[in-house]
């Protein structure tokens, strides 16, 4: 779930009800997918953090809390579209047309 989002959701028991929702908050999460894809893990597998820890770090930042992926478990131009993916102002993360073509060009044209 997108940061905004998670900042302006609800939680209770550990489930979380969605206030709003957003193409750019898919595409954050995308990113996400990327990085469990990567890692073969879960989203911020790397962090020794409980769900609840990750999920209070995020609503109260600073500092940003985002996954890390090291340079190399992906290709940088891998890692430069999941970090785009998680910009913290939503209008600045990529269209999910603009990561098509970008993947597709990672690809080889496929």
């Amino acid at each position: 779930m997108a940061p905004e989002h998670i900042r302006t959701a609800i939680i209770k028991n550990d489930v979380a009800t969605i206030m709003t929702s957003s193409s750019a908050g898919d595409v954050y999460s995308f990113g996400i997918i990327m990085q469990e894809v990567i890692l073969r893990g879960a989203p911020f597998c790397m962090l020794d953090l409980s769900t609840q820890e990750i999920i209070a770090k995020i609503k109260k930042p600073p500092p940003l809390l985002r996954p890390s992926v090291s340079k190399q478990t992906a290709p940088p131009e891998y890692i430069n579209s999941m970090k785009q993916c998680w910009a913290e102002q939503a209008e600045t993360r990529p269209s999910f047309n603009d990561l098509a073509q970008s993947i597709k060009l990672l690809n080889g044209g496929k």
